[in-house]
């Protein structure tokens, strides 16, 4: 959300303003759910700490575990509504490659494209270097913000070009039927 890259956006009814910088858009939802995730994760040591020095045998100090799994499920449950609910939302800039900032993106990729094409691996290195240094270099010639995936050719699992979304949903779903 930095402004300085700006990769995603949400509506302003959604984040808050920053006390001292006017242009800044805080990510409070995002930081709340952060902070509740992380009680959740406390509660497996308040848990672990409340099962600790405990002969075999029932033992009535184990109702207290409701007072911290029972609350940890409900916020569990809120953090989970409030993503969702803020994901609905999103704004992912996708000309994000047209900003000047991202010109030196695609170094490697000029690199191995021009190794694929023959010149040796340090030659291709110190052109671009060279190139960069100077100013003039360019992926290929090509406009990057018309860049896709497929010009990159990346496809090794979990690349830009392979990120195995159907798997990823296949387990979500999983997951979700599993009761």
């Amino acid at each position: 959300m930095c402004p300085n890259f700006g990769f995603i956006h949400f509506p302003d009814t959604l984040t808050t303003g920053s006390s001292i910088m006017p242009h800044k858009k805080n990510p409070d939802v995002w930081e709340m759910v952060r902070g509740k995730c992380n009680r959740v994760l406390s509660a497996e040591n308040e848990i672990a700490l409340l099962c600790s020095n405990m002969p075999h045998g029932y033992h009535r100090d184990y109702q207290l575990l409701k007072d911290i799994l029972f609350p940890a499920l409900s916020l569990t449950g809120e953090c989970i509504d409030m993503t969702e609910y803020m994901l609905g939302y999103i704004e992912i800039n996708k000309d994000i490659l047209s900003s000047g900032l991202y010109d030196h993106l695609f170094t490697v990729e000029e690199v191995n494209r021009r190794t694929r094409l023959g010149t040796p691996f340090r030659e291709a290195y110190r052109q671009v270097g060279i190139e960069v240094s100077g100013g003039s270099f360019s992926y290929d010639g090509k406009d990057t913000s018309s860049l896709t995936v497929a010009d990159l050719g990346h496809s090794h699992i979990g690349s830009i070009g392979n990120l195995c979304n159907e798997k990823i949903a296949a387990l979500m779903q999983e997951a979700a039927n599993w009761q």
